[in-house]
């Protein structure tokens, strides 16, 4: 009787049949873990702002030592968007092909 290689799922031995996210390192998050660690991040960051600027008291914004905070500043209207940081990219991207033609001259 033979096997059938339909039902059967993908071995390990053959890794051209597997996904990104089957070839990971397992301690790597997936990029749906980055997008909901983001969100969640940019969502406490957002209640922190709103809970302070609630309160009677207002606490002073966290800030590392020598950097001055506006006292209403989010610190997510900071953070860049994905379309800033896909042009920041394309930029340096050309830079340095620019640089690597001239140098090849």
């Amino acid at each position: 009787m033979t096997r059938d290689n339909i039902a059967n799922p993908a071995s390990s031995a053959n890794r051209a049949h597997l996904s990104a996210n089957e070839k990971r390192p397992a301690a790597s998050p997936s990029a749906q873990e980055l997008v909901a660690q983001a969100s969640a991040a940019r969502a406490a960051l957002d209640t922190k702002t709103l809970n302070a600027a609630g309160g009677d008291e207002q606490s002073p914004p966290l800030a590392p030592d020598g950097i001055e905070v506006e006292e209403n500043a989010s610190p997510r209207d900071e953070l860049p968007t994905m379309e800033e940081l896909e042009v920041a990219r394309d930029n340096l991207s050309k830079k340095i092909a620019a640089e690597g033609a001239d140098g090849k001259d």
